[in-house]
């Protein structure tokens, strides 16, 4: 069974020799991939650099619980006396997966077959999105008939690319999203007024959102940081 969980990871530094921080956000990173490119039944789905902050951010697939306390210990042996490292980990659903649950529930036709996210575009923007609903004031099937519609809208947007990928927080009113956008400003208007969730319920609709790039890029700038 695959069992999904993103993670977030922390670098605190400490010291007064930059240049060993950027040697160990190195380490930390390459040697993160290799072990998860070499095990077995754990695979990264998604990885990324919060921009202007030390932090990672991911989405791990993994066959048990015990791995992904495994793959989080190869994390923690980078950790030096002026290298703090912190790890915040949620598990997950597939959206497609919660859709098609909810959709029944609704009596909403939705086809929610998996949909493979397209390859990464080097022009625009990406941004990670969290995004809690409340409902009070309303039924839970008014919610779920709102939701519906979201998800039809959703399912669309990840087919042609707008959304990278996005699950469902388990157990949680909470979806998480990568989204690609021309510029801030198509983000800005898609995450401030033209979600259909937004429009239906946008009081009790909360959204955290965070600039992203991914991992591959800033390993690219390590290495020169590194060498300089």
């Amino acid at each position: 069974m695959e069992l999904l969980y993103c993670f977030e990871t922390t670098i605190e530094f400490q010291g007064s020799d930059t240049n060993q921080l950027f040697q160990r956000w190195l380490a930390i990173v390459e040697e993160f991939i290799a072990y998860a490119t070499k095990t077995t039944g754990v695979a990264i789905k998604q990885l990324w650099k919060i921009c202007g902050e030390n932090k990672m951010i991911g989405v791990l697939s993994v066959t048990s619980p015990g791995q992904l306390d495994i793959c989080m210990t190869q994390l923690l042996k980078q950790q030096t006396a002026d290298v703090k490292i912190t790890t915040e980990v949620t598990p997950l659903r597939p959206y497609e997966d919660f859709a098609g649950t909810m959709a029944v529930r609704a009596r909403e036709h939705l086809i929610t077959n998996p949909i493979t996210p397209v390859p990464l575009r080097e022009d625009g923007v990406y941004y990670f999105l969290w995004s809690r609903v409340e409902y009070m004031g309303m039924s839970q099937q008014d919610l779920l008939k709102n939701w519906a519609e979201e998800a039809r809208f959703d399912l669309e947007a990840k087919k042609v690319g707008s959304i990278l990928d996005w699950w469902k927080v388990v157990s949680e009113r909470k979806v998480w999203v990568i989204i690609h956008a021309n510029n801030p400003g198509d983000m800005d208007e898609l995450g401030t007024f033209d979600l259909p969730m937004l429009k239906k319920m946008g009081a009790q609709v909360y959204i955290d959102c965070k600039s992203i790039r991914p991992i591959k890029y800033w390993i690219e700038d390590l290495k020169k940081l590194v060498n300089e």
